[in-house]
């Protein structure tokens, strides 16, 4: 279980404390809870990371 640094939601302050990472998006146990700008970003860019394709072969001139 990996342990992150949060946001809450109604004040806007960074957690003194880190959470678990599945409570984020729980709807009960982080309703008010927000992955930090740092974590979205590095979240996002592992997605993009991931869903680029591959040239088929034979696309490449050479």
């Amino acid at each position: 279980m990996a342990f992150v640094y949060a946001y809450d939601k109604t004040t806007g302050e960074k957690l003194a404390h880190q959470v678990p990472e599945h409570w984020i998006d729980h709807p009960t146990l982080g309703k008010n809870l927000s992955r930090t700008p740092r974590q979205k970003a590095a979240d996002k860019a592992a997605a993009a990371a991931t869903n680029k394709k591959a040239p088929a072969a034979g696309d490449e001139k050479e």
